[in-house]
């Protein structure tokens, strides 16, 4: 029987003839992949000099460094039920979670932006250090799929469960932002609302 053999690949350092076309086809796609990487560094250089307004977009992560506060934002879709009731319930995870039938954050936004997390005195969760009246004057950053914006908080306030669904929290705010969890001093009666503003402009 005999053997059948392949060709060994080419040493280092010697040469073989190429297709010109195989060559051609290298260079366009070197020269393709230049230009595409000198544009994109131009667009974000662009975005640092004249600056990039996100438009109106789904939040994913919230942050307030001055008190090492940070939290993903996972979106969250209440029943038509829990709408009625005004009960809402999000997982019990360390996640906020933004009501989608309300606003976006970002340039174009039609009503407040709302997202709630769970806090509890005896967990270390993200969104117990809402429960914190300092924070009022504190900035925000809330990244979003089209970018991050600044807000600043405006106020730390305290309801009683049974009263936050006839607050005023729930009016429409264009570009507003309302976090809610409970408050941790009192984590079954209370809840604390943390609201903020886009901050001005530097």
């Amino acid at each position: 029987m005999g053997m059948s053999t392949l060709p060994a690949p080419p040493r280092p350092g010697t040469t073989s003839r190429t297709d010109p076309r195989a060559r051609w086809a290298a260079v366009v796609t070197i020269c393709a992949a230049v230009l595409w990487v000198g544009l994109m560094n131009q667009w974000f250089l662009a975005q640092e000099l004249f600056g990039h307004t996100p438009g109106a977009a789904s939040p994913l992560r919230l942050s307030i460094d001055a008190v090492d506060f940070e939290a993903d934002v996972l979106p969250y879709n209440p029943t038509e039920d829990q709408l009625s009731e005004a009960s809402l319930v999000p997982p019990q995870t360390y996640s906020g979670y933004w009501l989608t039938p309300y606003g976006m954050p970002g340039a174009g936004s039609e009503n407040t932006t709302y997202i709630a997390g769970h806090s509890y005195d005896r967990v270390a969760l993200p969104f117990n250090k809402l429960s914190d009246p300092s924070l009022v004057g504190k900035r925000l950053e809330v990244e979003t799929v089209d970018g991050t914006l600044d807000y600043v908080v405006d106020s730390v306030t305290t309801y009683e469960k049974d009263t936050l669904k006839d607050s005023g929290i729930w009016r429409v705010v264009p570009h507003r932002i309302v976090l809610i969890s409970c408050y941790t001093r009192d984590a079954v009666g209370k809840n604390v609302v943390v609201t903020a503003s886009p901050a001005p402009e530097d």
